[in-house]
């Protein structure tokens, strides 16, 4: 499974506002915004509208990266042992 992160910064100080994170591939998927510290006050606002609180420059990714993982199940059920030896007929 692939996720899409990208930082979220400041058009004119450069400061870093968050972190967004989705995953890859999937129309109309929720995304998740991880506030750097002290931008707390920018989570429930929509992107488009949120502002840098320094300086109330306008936001921009800034680069987006794909973090692949592993589902939670294994992929294969795991196998108990080495098989029985089977012994010829006397």
């Amino acid at each position: 499974m692939i996720k899409l992160r990208a930082e979220l910064k400041c058009y004119l100080c450069g400061r870093t506002a968050g972190e967004l994170e989705t995953a890859g591939g999937q129309e109309g998927t929720r995304r998740t915004f991880r506030p750097a510290p002290g931008m707390e006050s920018l989570v429930g606002i929509e992107v488009r509208k949120a502002r840098c609180l320094g300086c109330g420059g306008g936001l921009y990714v800034e680069e987006i990266e794909r973090v692949y993982f592993l589902s939670e199940r294994p992929l294969k059920p795991e196998k108990r042992g080495r098989k029985p030896r089977r012994r010829p007929a006397a």
